[in-house]
């Protein structure tokens, strides 16, 4: 873990990362930032910028902390020199959702205290409910990680998942789209884009007269099923692929 942790700090393409995830949020708002509230921007930047930022930062650090040496055949130096394939297995997986998780929600949160700092939080949302909805997010951010290190074994190449994992997060939208567009079946926690999307998507309002002006206010979207549907699915889902994964890396032969 301490090798992964050292790589993991001095490679490049998550310093990369990084900069383009501080860059990204602002874009939606650049107009607006202005006038727009730190909870209005919680709103408006949900199902969008949080979405994206999520896959993109999940996608690339935990491809890159997992597979990095698998397709070189480097990893195998590990092994000669007596480490076990269950601490070269869950070295790397602890890592890459240590570090995948901080990043998305550093860089998450980020925009919102800076715009909080410029304009000030609101009446849009209440901060309560906006520290509800990141500490449920983890869930989903852990799912897709795990969904992640499994890919990163089964295809044994960084960029290959990468690629696919794209890919399979792509088509399972457009499918949940179909599929709720073709039936009465409301996807939520079922898959991680739903999930996310679900938890981020606030419809219902009204308008409301707070210190002379009016103001929208968002009630809030957490029902109880959504809750223990996130927690249980994302637990369940993501231990079932670490298991997995770590079955398929100890048979795998890496000479």
């Amino acid at each position: 873990m301490k090798a992964q942790n050292y790589q993991a700090k001095s490679d490049n393409i998550n310093i990369y990362i990084l900069i383009v995830g501080l860059i990204l949020p602002f874009l939606d708002v650049l107009d607006d930032m202005d006038k727009i509230s730190g909870s209005m921007y919680f709103i408006v930047s949900g199902s969008g910028t949080v979405f994206i930022l999520s896959l993109i930062v999940t996608l690339v650090l935990v491809c890159r902390i997992c597979g990095w040496d698998l397709a070189d055949k480097t990893l195998n130096y590990e092994v000669l020199s007596g480490h076990k394939r269950s601490e070269i297995y869950f070295g790397r997986v602890f890592v890459s959702l240590f570090y995948s998780m901080l990043f998305c929600m550093v860089l998450i949160v980020i925009p919102i205290l800076v715009i909080s700092i410029i304009n000030g939080f609101g009446d849009t949302f209440s901060l309560k409910n906006v520290f509800l909805h990141y500490m449920l997010l983890l869930f989903p951010l852990l799912r897709l990680a795990c969904e992640l290190v499994l890919l990163t074994f089964l295809v044994n190449n960084c960029y290959a998942a990468m690629i696919l994992g794209w890919m399979i997060f792509c088509f399972s939208m457009i499918g949940s789209m179909i599929l709720e567009g073709l039936s009465n079946i409301d996807l939520t926690f079922h898959f991680v884009a739903t999930n996310i999307i679900s938890l981020f998507q606030f419809d219902n309002y009204h308008l409301e007269e707070i210190s002379g002006k009016e103001v929208m206010v968002f009630q809030n979207n957490l029902d109880f099923s959504l809750v223990i549907g996130t927690i249980t699915a994302s637990v369940l889902v993501g231990g079932i692929c670490l298991a997995i994964g770590y079955l398929v890396f100890r048979k795998r032969d890496l000479s």
